[in-house]
């Protein structure tokens, strides 16, 4: 069985304690006086010192006047043995001096343990100890002190030595009641430093009887009472709460018990003046006598007074309260209703009328049920029945539909709160505000989160999910083929740059449309980005029946397809990879992808079946990663600047940083083909940090000038987000470029946030530095409000898949909500891919602040751009 460990502060109280106990009962001698009680205070202040040592960093001033005190207490004790032994009389002596001195570091002591509060509560309390302190005082002199100041058998001196001690025993008492009464927990230390306060004066109260009758005798209980203090006291600082500041609590008011303990020192005083009159024989009907009796009743007849006008301030107070509440209540937008037990509606607030579209009054008495759609009304009657069953004031969210006067279903949520065993409320608390807008909205964004927002058609995630779902259904059900088809269009590149973006995204419609109208309805047709599509075919029977699918969708993208004035043929190219036993989601994408770049690389608009020789095509991936080192150190890499214009006025506000790949043998590799590679192996954190310094460079430059200052947007990777370097990369980029913070906007995808929505801290650092943070294609990714409230992003970019929609016919809704909830949450706006002016007036309409696409600007080099800032300087324009 384990022993357990005794504490050194209780260990050294049980020493200390015994010294206490055992002095006072052996006999009286010099010897064993000077020993035991001397030794006793020297342990007392060495273990002062120890405590203070290990506390020396740490709330030392208390515990530093404490020490002073008894050491002084310890001087007094010798020099008091040092007139005993050659024998002369120890009272009144220099001693005494130094008993008085002690009594003051005690005082100081305690009254720095029991500081704390605002200064008027700290007032308040100080005010309360002195007046009980005085208090005790008086009645000290009534019982002891005047019949010392009148005993003319001693010297002035004697009798003044005498007295200082009962008054400093009454400002030591004032300092223990300041930390006594002090509101809220005292620590272990306070209260031991308190019990050691007490015994001391309970030893003075003793001395002082025994010296005013028979006569203080050395050597008992008495002196044992000073030893048990000064052992509290000592050990006080090896307590491990001596270093925990007190937790300052407000004193709320003068209540009715402060009152009554005020009064109760008041009359005190009247009550020894009644025993002196007594004593000098005024009593009867004196006029001494009567004033004491009128004066004793004034106090209470006010004191009753205040005590009526206390009462009437509560009540006064509680009313107030409840004309506040029911003001919040009736002009809340929250509905607030009571039930009863039984589910009835005892109460409703004004915001009910509201929200269900009738009179309050319509409503009570009905079961909170009867008042939701039909088909939640057993479920939440369920479960409120099972809320008001538990006891407590338990709680639980709610949401539904609810059933209005007119109109359909509305949503709702909120908190039902059981307060049945609560008299004052006695109910069940619903509180429930209308969602609907906001769920429509979230529906919408969380619709974008799975289909492309341009065809209509499953995106990635959305396809990647029915992949994994297809794949175990074929583990189920072997004998049903399953096959992946990657489709990339030809040359699309060439209709964008010949007909722009817009005409881009119409034959993108087009071409999801096309496909859509091929596949077989337990089939699936995705937009994966860009111009790369893909089908999952399910219930195969041959690998020839998935070639033919992918022939026929390729031969109805070569039907022509209208497009503005032209009518188009679309030659695409097809990579189809069959589902194994042992395959993954991750290598069937994987695998059609190596095949749709094979049917590329053999000439285009055809069809190609996965085989292991494809692993070539990986290993070509993995010469360009391999690369990618020696492409930042040969300085293969360089900056295209697209502008960012002010869509009100025009104006250039800044610039986009694009990273190019200029590689020696491939040409200009697209960063959507080098990126993923660069994240994977954390190359991407070097290759940002030379991204964040050029463009900081060169926005530096810009700006020195620019008759205007111009902001810089630079896309930052999560991997490059949680690198631990990153704030310094940062702080590095703008400090060597000479760029005011507020000058760089980091621009974050969604994917980032949710991915590593633990990236809080860093974000709000770089929020703190004064770097902007965009989150970037705005409604392609799991969009929701939350994260636009969570995140400390200054501006959302808008993609261009809606923006596309201003100029096409389409449905403006949604960029509408998006500007209005970024200027709710004092976010500005950047529209991305504006390709007309037409989508640019919309913009303007919308009040979206800032734009950038190919009509107000295409990416340019540095060069280009200084030669026309340059320009624009000179001119003034």
């Amino acid at each position: 069985m384990r022993i357990p460990r005794i504490p050194l502060w209780a260990a050294a109280l049980a020493v200390l304690g015994a010294f206490a106990v055992a002095y006072p009962l052996r006999p009286h001698t010099v010897l064993w006086e000077l020993v035991v009680y001397d030794g006793a205070v020297v342990l007392v202040v060495a273990c002062m010192v120890l405590g203070l040592r290990r506390n020396w960093r740490t709330r030392r001033a208390p515990w530093l006047a404490a020490l002073i005190g008894m050491t002084v207490f310890l001087v007094a004790e010798l020099i008091w043995w040092a007139y005993v032994a050659v024998d002369r009389e120890p009272f009144p002596s220099i001693a005494d001096g130094f008993f008085l001195a002690g009594y003051a570091g005690l005082g100081v002591a305690a009254a720095l343990l029991a500081r704390g509060g605002d200064g008027e509560d700290d007032r308040s309390a100080w005010l309360d100890a002195m007046l009980l302190a005085l208090v005790c005082g008086l009645l000290i002199w009534a019982w002891l002190g005047q019949s010392v100041a009148t005993d003319t058998s001693v010297s002035v001196f004697a009798r003044t030595v005498t007295l200082a001690y009962p008054a400093a025993d009454v400002l030591l008492l004032g300092m223990l009641l300041r930390l006594l009464l002090a509101p809220g927990a005292r620590s272990g230390a306070s209260t031991l430093f308190a019990l050691g306060l007490i015994a001391t004066l309970l030893g003075d109260l003793a001395f002082l009887w025994a010296d005013a009758h028979d006569g203080y005798v050395s050597g008992t209980w008495i002196d044992g009472a000073w030893l048990l203090g000064y052992a509290f006291i000592g050990v006080a600082p090896l307590h491990p709460s001596a270093t925990r500041e007190p937790r300052a609590q407000a004193i709320h008011g003068l209540g009715r018990g402060r009152l009554a303990f005020v009064l109760g020192a008041v009359l005190v005083p009247v009550v020894v003046l009644a025993r002196e009159l007594h004593l000098a024989g005024l009593d009867g009907l004196s006029t001494p006598t009567v004033a004491v009796a009128v004066a004793a009743a004034t106090m209470l007849l006010v004191a009753g007074r205040l005590w009526m006008l206390l009462g009437r301030a509560r009540r006064f107070e509680a009313a107030r309260g409840a004309e506040r509440l029911s003001a919040l209540v009736d002009h809340s937008a929250d509905a607030i209703l009571l039930l009863g037990p039984d589910l009835a509606v005892r109460f409703a607030s004004p915001a009910t009328a509201e929200i269900w579209g009738a009179p309050v009054d319509t409503y009570l008495g009905q079961t909170f049920p009867q008042m939701l759609a039909g088909e939640d009304r057993s479920a939440f009657a369920r479960q409120l029945r099972g809320l008001a069953s538990d006891t407590g004031a338990s709680s639980a969210p709610i949401e539904g539909w609810l059933q209005p006067a007119e109109g359909p279903p509305r949503a709702f949520e909120g908190t039902a709160r059981n307060l049945l065993d609560n008299p004052s409320v006695d109910a069940i608390v619903i509180t429930l505000r209308d969602v609907t807008h906001r769920r429509e909205l979230e529906a919408q964004l969380e619709r974008r989160a799975l289909h492309d927002p341009l065809t209509g058609l499953a995106n990635r995630t959305l396809f990647t999910d029915r992949v994994r779902h297809a794949l175990q259904r074929a583990v189920r059900q072997p004998a049903a083929g399953t096959a992946v088809v990657f489709i990339d269009l030809d040359d699309f590149k060439a209709v964008n740059d010949g007909m722009g973006h817009g005409a881009g995204d119409e034959l993108l419609r087009e071409v999801g449309g096309r496909l859509r109208s091929c596949i077989r309805p337990a089939d699936t047709v995705a937009r994966l980005g860009g111009d790369e599509f893909a089908l999952l075919l399910e219930d195969l029977d041959t690998p020839d029946q998935a070639r033919h699918l992918a022939e026929r969708a390729l031969e109805m993208l070569k039907m022509p397809l209208h497009v503005g004035d032209l009518d188009l043929a679309v030659p695409a190219s097809a990579g189809i990879a069959f589902a194994t036993p042992d395959c993954t989601v991750d290598t069937i994408l994987r695998d059609a992808d190596l095949a749709m770049y094979s049917a590329k690389n053999a000439g285009k608009s055809q069809v190609a079946m996965f085989d292991d020789a494809l692993r070539d095509v990986a290993a070509r991936r993995l010469a360009l990663r391999a690369a990618l080192p020696e492409a930042l150190r040969l300085d293969q890499f360089r900056l295209a600047y697209q502008p960012i214009h002010d869509v009100a006025d025009r104006h250039l506000r800044g610039f986009e940083a694009l990273l190019r790949w200029d590689h020696p043998e491939d040409g200009e590799v697209s960063p959507a083909d080098f990126i993923p590679d660069a994240e994977e192996s954390g190359l991407i954190v070097d290759i940002g940090r030379w991204v964040l310094h050029q463009a900081c460079l060169q926005a530096a430059e810009w700006n020195r000038l620019a008759a205007r200052p111009l902001e810089m947007s630079v896309n930052v990777s999560g991997v490059q987000l949680r690198h631990p370097a990153f704030l310094t990369d940062v702080a590095q980029a703008l400090a060597n470029a000479g760029l005011p913070a507020n000058h760089l906007t980091l621009e974050i995808t969604e994917s980032v946030l949710i991915d590593h929505g633990d990236d809080m801290a860093v974000l709000t650092s770089l929020r703190e530095m004064g770097v902007g943070l965009a989150l970037d294609d705005f409604g392609t990714g799991y969009s929701s409000l939350a994260y636009l409230q969570r995140f400390p992003v200054t501006s959302v970019k808008i993609d261009r898949a809606f923006v596309s929609q201003l100029s096409s016919g389409g449905d403006d809704a949604l960029v509408r909500s998006v500007v209005a909830i970024a200027e709710a949450l004092s976010l500005t706006t950047v529209a991305e891919g504006v390709e007309t002016d037409e989508q640019l007036s919309i913009l303007d309409g919308l009040e979206c602040a800032l734009a950038q696409g190919y009509h107000v600007g295409r990416p340019e080099s540095a060069e280009h751009i200084t030669e026309l800032i340059s320009r624009a300087a000179v001119s003034g324009s």
